[in-house]
């Protein structure tokens, strides 16, 4: 039978609203927060739920799409408590706690097509960003330690529920990875004088490298890679937001190598 939550002090509440809030709580427990059918529908289909909270007007309309889900994993709650739950700007009626499956590094890595992120910020950026790798078919994304967690509300609601099926390795030291990648490494930045189109990019593997909105991959980084290239632009625009640069510079990449 499914549980029923009429307080929102219940001890389930108070842990999923923590997960929603807090990053360092989300790697302690390897747990975080969901918002919507369909987010709930991607991480069903990537056997990660946990929990589901449903409000309890809605519950008959989920009876469906609950039906793989074990009782003892359901629970029933109030209006006030769904209320409580949800931290974002929008309304929602079902919830979900998912497992964090951990990545680990391993040396194929070293060996495959990924994603670099070097301090990005804002979570609409990296959700924008992850859908962008995943739809390039890319597996393999490494993050820095002051990047925004994969698994922020906001990243997740951004990017959809990509992160489910992406190898996504947080907390790298970038400096160290970089110089241990066997493949060729591309970073993006304005004053490059090879373009992007350019630049033939056929061989795997390639790692790119994005960086912070506003002051770009840091000094450090950029000494070590030694490809810079730029994206050709007509307009007196100084430089394109990094998740438009990032999915730009991936689907030049997927064009190159299907041949069209």
């Amino acid at each position: 039978m499914a549980k029923i939550i009429v307080s929102a002090d219940n001890i389930l509440i108070k842990r999923a609203v923590k997960l929603g809030r807090d990053s360092s709580y989300r790697k302690e427990l390897e747990q975080a927060i969901i918002y919507g059918h369909h987010l709930v529908i991607e991480a069903i289909k990537s056997n990660i739920i946990e929990l589901i909270f449903v409000s309890e007007l809605s519950s008959k309309k989920y009876a469906q799409l609950l039906l793989p889900i074990a009782l003892n994993k359901i629970c029933i709650v109030s209006d006030t408590v769904m209320a409580k739950l949800n931290l974002l700007d929008s309304p929602t009626d079902i919830v979900g706690i998912i497992k964090v499956v951990k990545s680990k590094l391993d040396k194929a890595i070293y060996s495959k097509d990924c994603v670099i992120l070097d301090n990005i910020s804002d979570p609409g950026n990296l959700g924008t960003i992850l859908r962008a790798v995943r739809a390039a078919g890319v597996k393999n994304v490494i993050t820095s330690n002051d990047c925004v967690d994969a698994y922020n509300i906001k990243v997740l609601r951004a990017s959809a529920g990509i992160q489910f099926g992406l190898n996504i390795l947080e907390n790298l030291d970038l400096a160290d990875f970089v110089p241990r990648y066997n493949g060729r490494v591309f970073a993006t930045t304005p004053h490059a004088t090879d373009s992007l189109y350019d630049t033939a990019l056929l061989a795997s593997p390639i790692a790119w490298v994005f960086g912070h909105e506003g002051a770009g991959i840091s000094k450090k980084l950029l000494a070590i890679i030694d490809k810079k290239i730029s994206i050709p632009m007509l307009g007196d625009t100084e430089s394109l937001n990094v998740a438009m640069a990032a999915t730009i510079c991936l689907f030049e990449m997927v064009r190159q190598r299907c041949g069209k």
